[in-house]
């Protein structure tokens, strides 16, 4: 999908950076909200929360790779390290995690007719 019909919605951190657990919690629950509205082309939506965001690396024994958001996460600081760890390796900062890491972004591209009135 283009740029052209998609909501990008930027949640920052005012108290410090997105590493937090209440930072995340509150990400989700923007990400969730935005996921049901119909309408929304949920298979390109894009967010810290969203499989399709992911990571890799070359390793000894080939790719490597997964979901930037841990499979696992839990709110823990070790959680919140893996995720630190593969948004370092994933190549979103600037993109969908800002330069100072105080803000990520969601985008939601729109599908080109409702779903439910077909206009």
């Amino acid at each position: 999908p283009g740029l052209g019909n998609s909501v990008r919605i930027v949640v920052e951190n005012k108290s410090g950076d997105i590493y937090d657990a209440d930072y995340l919690q509150a990400l989700q629950e923007v990400n969730d909200t935005l996921y049901l509205i119909p309408g929304v082309d949920r298979s390109w939506m894009k967010s810290l929360w969203m499989p399709i965001v992911r990571w890799k690396e070359v390793t000894e024994e080939g790719i490597d790779g997964g979901a930037v958001m841990p499979s696992d996460y839990d709110g823990s600081e070790q959680s919140i390290q893996a995720l630190r760890r593969n948004i370092m390796r994933s190549g979103i900062i600037g993109n969908l995690v800002a330069n100072d890491s105080r803000s990520s972004m969601i985008v939601a591209p729109l599908l080109d007719t409702h779903p439910q009135t077909g206009k």
